[in-house]
């Protein structure tokens, strides 16, 4: 579960991020009070739609910052 939420250098994101549209949330986030990052849909389809949009964002993240750090392991 460590693993799954820290953020990845390469990737800018957790693993959870990109395989599930969401994060984990942790007993120190919950004893810090820090709220989930989403909110949470009522109906279904409403939730496959931001499940959708959330996964095409951190799709698109994922591929600049991979880009990024391509270039930054090419140079070195």
């Amino acid at each position: 579960m460590a693993y799954r939420s820290t953020i990845q250098e390469s990737t800018g994101c957790s693993s959870n991020l990109i395989m599930f549209g969401l994060g984990i949330m942790s007993l120190v986030d919950l004893m810090l009070g820090k709220s989930p990052s989403s909110p949470t849909p009522t109906w279904h389809v409403e939730y496959v739609e931001l499940l959708r949009i959330v996964l095409a964002d951190s799709y698109n993240f994922v591929s600049e910052h991979l880009w990024q750090e391509a270039s930054k392991q090419k140079k070195y």
